[in-house]
C-alpha cells in the first residue's frame, strides 16, 4: 500500500515540506544563536532588542549574522523580502539592519498573529483595517445578496 501526498496549509512556512511539529523540532536549537530576544511561532521569528544605543544596535547586528549563519548550516533561507525592522523607539537612530547582504526595510506596520502592530503601538491601524473589512462584507449583503436565488442566500454567513 502506498499513501499520498497530501497539503498542509496551517501553521507552516510557506514553501516548507515539514509539518508543525517537524518544523519546531529543526528550528529548535535556533534560540541559542541568539543573545537578543528570539520569539518563534508558526514559522515566523522575531529577533527583539533595545538598539537605543550603538552597542544595542551591534547585538541585533550580531544575533542577524548568527541567525544567517545558522540558515547557512541547516540549508534554510530567509526570506528577505518578508524580514523587516519595526523599531518602537521615539527618537528612531539612523541604524540599518543587514541580513545575507541585503538591507532589511523599516516598516511603520506589521501584522503579529493577526493583529495590526504600529511603530507607536496604537490600535487605530488595527481598527481602520477591521472596520473596512466589515463594512466590505455589510456592502456585499446589501447590494449582492438580494439579487440572489433564495437557496443561495441562506448559505451566506457573516
Amino acid at each position: 500500500m502506498k499513501s499520498s501526498w497530501r497539503p498542509v496549509t496551517s501553521n507552516v512556512p510557506q514553501g516548507s515540506i515539514l509539518g508543525p511539529i517537524q518544523l519546531n523540532i529543526f528550528i529548535n536549537n535556533l534560540d541559542s544563536v541568539a543573545e537578543c530576544s528570539l520569539s518563534k511561532f508558526s514559522g515566523d521569528t522575531k529577533l527583539g532588542g533595545v538598539a537605543d544605543r550603538p552597542e544595542g544596535c551591534a547585538a541585533m547586528q550580531r544575533d542577524l549574522d548568527r541567525l544567517e549563519k545558522w540558515a547557512d548550516r541547516n540549508l534554510v533561507k530567509f526570506n528577505n523580502e518578508k524580514c523587516k525592522v519595526l523599531s518602537l523607539l521615539r527618537n528612531n537612530p539612523s541604524h540599518q539592519d543587514m541580513l545575507e547582504a541585503n538591507w532589511l526595510e523599516s516598516s511603520f506596520a506589521e501584522k503579529d498573529l493577526r493583529v495590526l502592530v504600529d511603530t507607536k503601538l496604537t490600535r487605530s491601524q488595527q481598527c481602520t483595517l477591521v472596520a473596512k473589512k466589515a463594512n466590505k462584507k455589510v456592502n456585499f449583503k446589501c447590494t449582492v445578496t438580494p439579487a440572489m436565488p433564495r437557496t443561495c442566500r441562506k448559505h451566506i454567513q457573516m
